[in-house]
């Protein structure tokens, strides 16, 4: 590779490998490297959550960082925020679900699930008082399939978990 002819046919096949794979679907945000972490005392600015060492703040940054099928780790505390899932993810707390809550900012549902196969497990979700604790689907989001609530608390709201245009497929 001592002519400069070829050295700048390498550097070109590797710049269209790495635009291919791009664009096969390879996360631009994140490299899909497994568990994501969530911690109260956590980081989010320029943290992709994949070190339990070094955890993000917030559900919603672990998620946008995490692959599809990927799982969010959730350590216990209580957390602030209102969380939307929108691509198929696992968010499951490590610690005790009674010492693990998620409380919505009052404004709208504590937690949206907007893709299919999303499972959510061993977390509280709680006071949020005139939304739904969780909203599965929405007009925009019909027909998901695949949701699992596994081990999970819902209390203290007016609202508990709402199924929203969730619907059927007409071909069953």
């Amino acid at each position: 590779m001592d002519d400069p002819r070829s050295l700048h046919s390498y550097f070109l096949s590797v710049i269209a490998i790495a635009l291919f794979t791009t664009a096969l679907g390879t996360p631009a945000h994140a490299q899909c490297l497994g568990d994501r972490w969530v911690a109260i005392d956590g980081i989010d600015i320029g943290n992709d959550c994949h070190d339990s060492a070094l955890p993000c703040g917030s559900l919603n940054h672990a998620i946008a960082m995490a692959c599809d099928l990927e799982t969010v780790r959730v350590g216990e505390g209580d957390y602030v925020e209102d969380v939307v899932i929108d691509h198929p993810v696992n968010v499951h707390g490590t610690g005790h679900i009674l010492l693990t809550h998620v409380q919505g900012s009052g404004t709208t549902d504590a937690v949206k699930i907007l893709s299919s196969n999303v499972s959510w497990g061993n977390l509280t979700v709680w006071h949020t008082p005139g939304h739904a604790l969780m909203r599965v689907g929405d007009p925009a989001h019909p027909n998901l399939r695949g949701i699992q609530l596994e081990n999970a608390t819902f209390r203290e709201s007016s609202l508990g978990i709402v199924l929203d245009s969730t619907g059927y497929d007409e071909a069953m």
